[in-house]
């Protein structure tokens, strides 16, 4: 009787275990599935700006200007988003940010490259909404 009640509570440990070890894999392979869709954002990002520089077709006097005002651009959007406050006060700060980054380059580039400039910017702007579309649920509940 006692080898029956030992053997019983072994094997609903052992299933109590595995449905356990089955949820916790779950959320590893959606953890890994989140850290690989961010690695590949980020590599066409980088891509995206590689393909933009090209495009720009910038001298080399002009290539060190946009590389110094992008990088330092760059870190401060990312002090910004890491930072805590009211979201919107940081959107605004980035916004400003943003049109600051865009008229230093105005004054670098030519015409011609700023317009693939703006095109580029525009694309990245429809990107990021058709993203944010594709997400699934609405954060204001519309």
């Amino acid at each position: 009787m006692k080898t029956s009640y030992l053997l019983k509570n072994l094997i609903v440990s052992f299933i109590v275990l595995a449905v356990l070890s089955c949820g916790s894999s779950q959320t590893v392979t959606n953890d890994s599935k989140e850290v690989t869709e961010q690695i590949d954002r980020k590599d066409a990002r980088l891509a995206a700006r590689q393909q933009l520089i090209e495009d720009l077709n910038l001298r080399e006097d002009q290539r060190a200007e946009v590389q110094s005002i992008v990088q330092k651009s760059q870190e401060q959007m990312r002090e910004l988003r890491e930072s805590g406050g009211d979201r919107r006060a940081k959107m605004q700060q980035m916004q400003a940010l943003s049109t600051e980054t865009e008229n230093k380059l105005r004054l670098i580039l030519d015409d011609e490259q700023f317009k693939t400039y703006q095109a580029f910017r525009e694309k990245q702007r429809e990107e990021m909404r058709a993203g944010m579309q594709n997400r699934g649920g609405n954060r204001r509940g519309l």
